[in-house]
């Protein structure tokens, strides 16, 4: 059976880690998956359109779940 991973849990271990709310970690997440998007890479959009099909901006919980994911199978 697998195990699920409690995201909002980890963006709050963050936030204490770092001494900010769980807003503020959210928000430089957010930046960070736009920024991210822009990558010209043929590769990098490719996981891009594995992580969100429709061409929507995932959400945090999304992008942290493909990377789990890619990590597991790594």
């Amino acid at each position: 059976m697998k195990k699920q991973i409690d995201y909002a849990c980890l963006i709050e271990m963050v936030a204490e880690m770092e001494g900010c709310s769980v807003a503020e970690i959210r928000q430089e997440i957010e930046k960070a998956i736009l920024d991210a998007m822009q990558n010209k890479d043929p590769s990098v959009q490719e996981h891009w359109k594995a992580m969100s099909p429709d061409g929507k901006i995932p959400t945090v919980e999304e992008v942290m779940q493909y990377l789990m994911k890619l990590m597991m199978n790594a």
